[in-house]
Order: C-alpha cells, then sequence, then structure tokens
C-alpha cells in the first residue's frame, strides 16, 4: 500500500534506489510491529519531509502525468484526476470539465494520501477535501 504512493517520488525526480531507501527508514519509522493501525502523524511528518510539505502538483516539471482516484464522499462516487498541467483551454471550460488547476491548494502529499489505501492503515482520520 505505501509503495505504490512511493514510487510517485520518483516524479519528483528521485531515482529508484534513493526511493528503495527512503522505504526502508520509513520501514524502519512506522512499521514498528504487526499491531495496526499505525500512527499517522509519522507517517505524515515523513513523507512532508520527503517530498517538501508545500510541493504542489504543479512544482513536478518536466514530465506530464495524472494519477487517478475517487472522490467517495460524493454520491454517486465520481473518478477525481490530479494533473500537474493545465489544459490549453479557457479557464471556464476547464472548470466545466473539472479540471483543477495544478497549482492549487491540494499539496503532492496531501494528493498521495487522496490516491492510496494509506489511509486504512493509520490510527487517526486523515480528512483531505477536494473541490
Amino acid at each position: 500500500l505505501v509503495l505504490p504512493a512511493l514510487t510517485r517520488v520518483t516524479l519528483l525526480g528521485k531515482s529508484l534506489r534513493e526511493c528503495q531507501k527512503i522505504y526502508i527508514r520509513l520501514k524502519d519509522q512506522l512499521f514498528d510491529g504487526r499491531k495496526r493501525p499505525y500512527d499517522s502523524e509519522t507517517l505524515t511528518k515523513f513523507i512532508k519531509d520527503e517530498i517538501g510539505a508545500e510541493t504542489t502538483l504543479a512544482d513536478i516539471t518536466g514530465k506530464r502525468f495524472i494519477i487517478t482516484t475517487v472522490m467517495a464522499d460524493k454520491h454517486p462516487i465520481r473518478l477525481h484526476l490530479f494533473r500537474n498541467y493545465t489544459l490549453p483551454v479557457d479557464t471556464e471550460v476547464a472548470a466545466n470539465l473539472r479540471f483543477d488547476d495544478p497549482k492549487g491548494e491540494i499539496r503532492f502529499w496531501l494528493q498521495l494520501f487522496k490516491s492510496s489505501n494509506l489511509r486504512t492503515l493509520l490510527s487517526n482520520e486523515l480528512t483531505i477535501h477536494c473541490s
């Protein structure tokens, strides 16, 4: 569950070897036994320290990417796409397509939580809101 989120760190220019080292450090700090749930504050701090607390999707340049998730708090559940680029269309058209500005308020570390099952491992609820 953590590994898919961690592999997205390669988008920040980290090598696979660096990601492996990050994963091993995370394992040592977070997974201290078989008892679940794990401490969410430890994981949140670790991820913020590794990728930056203020890093947004727009900060990741050189590659265009889309990361998928669902908005399960909506009914019916709907697909949500995180992108690091803007559409070459009018702002109103982009809004009608539910295309969020990558320079918006969603930080990359929050997006990692939203698009993975990390929340199922954690001790306290991490609420993430997205428009």
